[in-house]
């Protein structure tokens, strides 16, 4: 660690000759050189030691600072200027960084509001205090000799980007050829910080390559800047220690606001100052300028393609993963203070802002987190344990990891809950029969029994009708107790009309595919489906009842937590929401509604003159409802639109053939007519931000919220909301929809064969050659036939059992299959041509169970 200089800093600036290359200086003698370098020292000493140095270095030259004037956020050094400067200063890299890191100290000096001893009427018994900052500093406490009064979040933030372009100074910054930045971040992405690298990876790619990778491997890598960017995330650890005191005591009148009112804190006057670049462009734009795709994941394959990856948004993640390989200590909690702490408080904020720093969000993947914590007791241990005011629990931060680690640690929290509720009903049933006989021809002894049977049931089973599934799944689940819903869940499909199918997965995985594909028809009245993308959202103003859309969620619920993949399509939006989340920004919206989210991305990024005469577009949103377009004020809704009811029916009225039209005593269901009342406004270029803010308000949230309540209500009836919040909504969404594309070539590498087939058997090849030739429809078409389902899950199609079994030899029959054990029952057919025909008979009839 740093030792902090002494006031007389002469022993320590001599200390530094023999370790930094000086600057050459043409025309100096010896002498004079040395005593040029000697004063250049001297002076990097105590200008980037100083706090009050550092306030008034490495300005905006656009925007200069005047004398009393207060520092504003436009006054901030400009990357590309510091970053000029520190290469500059690149032979003095060592007095540098030990200079700087004296210069964090000010970030230690507490706000007025809080004392050193402790918090001043802190509000809700936090136990935070600032003597914890303290404990945490280590070597980098603030000298007691040097009182640094305390510096507001723009003044902080200044330094902290002196000093975050002080320890990037040494990393490469040319344009990177013929895929080294890709290189580069696949080594990265294993965790290993090792720069031997196997010749026969590299000997296509040329000796340049290799040469440019093993330089920037050397750069990230350096155990000096390492050290120093520590320091950097136990200063930032602190400084967020102090605004959280703030925020909990109500007292933030020293933070930084915003453009739009809001108070800033450091993180934030960061991101938005890496946010744009020089010229006023978008980093992520920069990036995709340069031929940057952000949704590309890094491969092998694309090693070759030209581009340049790294921006300083980049470099920090680089940086800090850097730090977390090398401070680490491999438990699944870590002080908030610390370095780690410190270094995934910034990622977690690089990674809310990700689409604006142009930053892919897979770049946040830690692989190494993964290899040390166990799979099985870490998740459960999370999910039982209070969240606690010092520590950060790794989980608590998904996007560290892969959606299919994601994956593994939810299905652990849902199996550790079903065993507990199986194990639970199992000794129930045990005790009840060793102490109590019933006869089963006594009616009271029958009753107790009936009352009796939700405690001694060891699995939720469910007894539906084909052609009644949403009806006997709404009856049967309806005001079913938590305990039951977590039970192993059992589905007797079609039984009363001879359907012989026993369920060990199969049965439930066409169970949820049909009650979805049902619940989501326009004809039901709950879900309207966007023709162009298929995307289902809520119906504004429905007619039906809400206790409908909380069943849905319930079934949804039910799929997720018996690990089914449920072939629905919904919008990111929606997983957004269920996480707590918000829509900011048209992009967003995207997989749901492309051309809105274009039309509102041009109508806020439109230059050429106002877009009132442009765009003439109304202060209205615009929906479909009982075939005709209804249009509402969002200025002023209730003159324009009675577009709710004033009380929603939340109580139903049940009959014995069903569900009857729910009622509600004294509710006013009003419906929507037209547009009526005063003319709405128009957009313009003052008020367009608004209008966007305001329009996707009312698409994802206010036009909607009853039916999205009862949903969400119903979704977390059976899961937790602290298990669902292992996700983020990308990996929520994987989980649940899985995906649509079925890869032929990687299905015929994880297929195995049973029964005297074999890869290279002749029917076999032309089983495959047929597979080839199929539409993207027919391929989903085998795979429901075969595993009861046409998506392939999260965890990729190598989860997927996949076998092809012979059947006996050439016979008129159909191939048949098991769909629990993933088995396609194939006869031996004597001819390609038959094997056609049969297959294509075989998947458009694939319904219903029977024994084969």
């Amino acid at each position: 660690m740093y030792q902090h200089p002494k006031r007389d800093g002469r022993s320590q600036i001599s200390a530094h000759k023999t370790n930094s290359q000086a600057l050459p200086l043409p025309g100096f003698s010896a002498a004079h050189a040395y005593k040029a370098q000697h004063f250049v020292r001297q002076t990097l000493y105590y200008v980037l030691r100083e706090a009050k140095a550092l306030l008034v270095s490495f300005l905006n030259p656009k925007y200069p600072r005047r004398v009393g004037e207060a520092l504003s956020e436009r006054s901030l050094a400009r990357p590309e200027y510091l970053d000029n400067a520190f290469r500059l200063l690149l032979p003095y890299r060592d007095i540098v960084l030990q200079s700087l890191g004296v210069g964090l100290n000010a970030l230690y000096s507490p706000p007025p509001e809080i004392t050193q001893s402790g918090i001043r009427k802190l509000k809700r018994g936090s136990s935070v205090s600032v003597s914890a900052c303290s404990d945490s500093m280590g070597e980098s406490t603030i000298d007691d000799n040097v009182r640094i009064s305390y510096l507001n979040d723009l003044e902080a933030s200044h330094i902290l980007l002196i000093a975050i372009h002080g320890v990037m100074a040494d990393i490469p910054w040319w344009t990177w050829s013929r895929g080294g930045a890709r290189a580069v971040r696949i080594l990265r992405f294993s965790g290993d910080l090792s720069c031997a690298l196997p010749a026969d990876h590299w000997k296509d790619h040329g000796s340049a390559l290799l040469a440019q990778t093993r330089a920037y491997l050397d750069a990230i890598e350096d155990e000096t800047p390492l050290r120093f960017a520590g320091q950097i995330c136990r200063a930032v650890a602190a400084r967020l220690h102090y605004e959280r005191i703030l925020e909990l005591n109500s007292a933030r009148g020293s933070f930084a606001e915003g453009s739009d009112g809001n108070r800033m804190g450091i993180i934030d006057i960061l991101r938005n100052h890496y946010a744009t670049s020089q010229d006023g462009r978008s980093t992520a734009d920069a990036a995709r300028k340069c031929g940057h795709d952000l949704s590309t994941k890094p491969s092998q394959s694309a090693l070759t393609e030209d581009s340049r990856l790294w921006s300083m948004p980049t470099a920090i993640v680089e940086r800090l993963r850097g730090v977390l390989i090398n401070e680490w200590d491999g438990k699944e909690e870590v002080d908030r203070l610390s370095a780690v702490g410190g270094a995934i408080a910034i990622l977690s904020e690089l990674h809310n802002d990700s689409n604006r720093l142009g930053l892919d969000p897979d770049l946040f993947y830690m692989p190494f987190l993964r290899d040390r914590l166990d799979p099985l007791s870490t998740p459960v241990e999370w999910f039982n344990t209070t969240p606690r005011d010092k520590t950060l629990h790794l989980l608590s931060f998904p996007f560290l990891f892969f959606p299919a680690t994601l994956v593994t640690y939810f299905r652990a929290i849902n199996f550790h809950h079903m065993s507990r509720a199986f194990e639970a009903a199992l000794v129930t049933c045990r005790q009840l029969k060793s102490h109590y006989l019933p006869d089963p021809r006594d009616t009271r002894e029958r009753s107790v029994l009936r009352r009796l049977e939700t405690a001694m049931s060891v699995h939720l089973v469910l007894d539906i009708r084909r052609d009644h599934v949403l009806e006997d799944a709404f009856d049967q689940l309806w005001r079913r107790q938590k305990r039951e819903l977590v039970r192993p869940l059992k589905v007797r499909l079609g039984t009363a009309h001879g359907e012989e199918g026993v369920d060990h997965g199969g049965v439930q995985q066409e169970f949820f595919a049909i009650a979805f594909e049902e619940a989501l028809r326009p004809e039901y009245g709950l879900f309207t489906t966007d023709p162009e993308t298929q995307v289902s959202w809520f119906q504004p103003c429905t007619l039906e009842p809400l206790f409908k859309f909380e069943m849905v969620g319930l079934l949804l619920s039910l799929a997720i937590y018996n690990g089914v993949t449920v072939p629905v399509s919904f919008p990111e939006v929606l997983y957004r929401k269920l996480l707590g989340g918000r829509v900011q920004c048209p992009h967003q919206i995207h997989d749901g509604w492309p051309v809105l989210s274009k039309g509102l991305n041009d109508l806020l990024e439109w230059a050429d003159g106002d877009v009132e005469e442009v765009y003439s577009r109304t202060y209205e949103f615009s929906f479909e409802a009982w075939g005709r377009q209804i249009h509402v004020d969002m200025q002023n809704p209730e003159d324009s639109n009675p577009l709710f009811v004033s009380s929603w029916p939340e109580t139903s009225c049940r009959s014995s053939g069903g569900w009857d039209i729910a009622t509600s005593a004294g509710g006013d269901h009003r419906l929507p007519g037209t547009t009526g009342g005063a003319d709405a406004s128009f957009v313009t270029n003052a008020n367009r931000h608004q209008y966007v803010e305001d329009y996707l308000y009312w698409l994802t949230d206010r036009s909607i919220g009853p039916q999205y309540d009862a949903f969400a209500r119903g979704f977390f009836s059976c899961l937790d909301k602290k298990a669902v919040s292992v996700f983020t909504p990308e990996a929520l969404q994987a989980v649940v929809e899985g995906t649509q594309e079925v890869n032929v070539s990687m299905l015929w590498n994880i297929t195995r064969y049973e029964g005297g087939y074999h890869a290279d058997h002749p029917l076999i090849r032309e089983f495959w050659r047929i597979v080839q030739g199929y539409t993207s429809n027919e391929r989903r078409q085998l795979l429901e036939f075969v595993t009861a389902s046409d998506r392939v899950p999260v965890n990729g199609i190598s989860s997927i059992l996949f076998v092809v079994q012979r059947n006996g030899p050439d016979s008129e029959r159909i191939p048949t299959s098991l769909t629990c054990f993933g088995r396609l029952l194939l006869p031996e057919y004597e001819s390609g041509q038959k094997l056609k025909e049969k297959l294509r008979v075989a998947l458009e009839n694939g319904k219903g169970f029977g024994v084969p």
